[in-house]
């Protein structure tokens, strides 16, 4: 039975082209389930293995709702787990299970499938703070960078005085809400913090594209900002940086460069896949 699960799962994702799977945190049910070796407490200790580094919940029915096959085929896809992915739906599929559940939801199993795409910006924004006063600041740049990796929007730090007079720091962390797991469980894995706070935020942002302008050095990346007073091209650091080790240029002198340039001079940058499809939608088109 569990072959036939595992496999089957394996060829329904070979044959949709799925490229990566989410999940949502994963509810355990209590009590007790008879198996062939005798009575076992729920959730069984293979799921509790198989989920170590997941997150889940206590459902509060006696009822198994997370096999030991199904976690091991969400494990074994390389699932991530948290919010619903920013994606263009194509399909809806529904399972239902046999049992019934003692609480009267429906037994059923989702599976959405579709294209991800690059959401634009999100106006509702997840806030992650924590006090941090036993915590090396030489890592910061480290966990910085992990935290832009992992889907941070901002990442910012600031000195505070905390309880017994003892400085300290205050880490703050902006987000859109589907990557708030994620950055919360790589602060808890790379500082010294036993808590957090967050919160939901409202914020508003002005448009802006990125491209390139071209300097008497060569190309630099910018991003042409759209605010009430007209547009203004906004240099990238780190291309400037790039651009004026290679040249033997003072980094001052090419963002004076940059803005002495119109905006027409502003070459917006192409998209690798016009459809919004990404990995998933070259797939579908070479199958087509």
């Amino acid at each position: 039975d569990a072959i036939v699960d595992i496999v089957g799962v394996a060829i329904g994702l070979d044959a949709l082209g799925i490229a990566s799977v989410a999940a949502s945190p994963l509810p355990l049910g209590r009590g007790w389930a008879e198996c062939d070796h005798g009575p076992l407490p729920l959730p069984a200790p293979a799921v509790c293995r198989l989920l170590e580094g997941a997150p889940v919940y206590g459902a509060g029915i006696d009822m198994e709702l997370v096999t030991p096959t199904g976690a091991a085929i969400l494990k074994g896809s390389g699932a991530r787990f948290g919010s619903l992915p920013a994606m263009t739906l194509t399909a809806t599929g529904y399972g239902a299970g046999s049992r019934r559940r003692p609480d009267g939801r429906p037994n059923l199993l989702r599976l959405l499938v579709g294209y991800p795409f690059s959401a634009a910006e999100a106006q509702e924004v997840e806030v992650i703070e924590t006090n941090l006063d036993d915590w090396s600041p030489e890592t910061f740049p480290h966990l910085s960078e992990l935290l832009f990796e992992r889907g941070a929007l901002d990442v910012s730090i600031g000195p505070i005085q905390m309880k017994k007079g003892r400085p300290g720091f205050l880490l703050r962390v902006i987000a859109g809400p589907a990557h708030g797991h994620e950055l919360k469980q790589t602060i808890f894995t790379e500082t010294s913090a036993i808590g957090l706070r967050f919160r939901r935020e409202a914020r508003l942002t002005l448009p802006r594209r990125t491209g390139t302008v071209t300097t008497r050095w060569g190309e630099v990346a910018v991003k042409l900002v759209e605010g009430p007073a007209g547009a203004q091209l906004s240099p990238e650091y780190e291309d400037c940086r790039r651009l004026a080790r290679l040249q033997g240029v003072p980094l001052r002198a090419l963002y004076a460069e940059v803005a002495r340039r119109d905006v027409t001079d502003f070459v917006e940058k192409k998209k690798e896949d016009t459809d919004g499809a990404g990995d998933s939608g070259r797939l579908e088109k070479e199958k087509k």
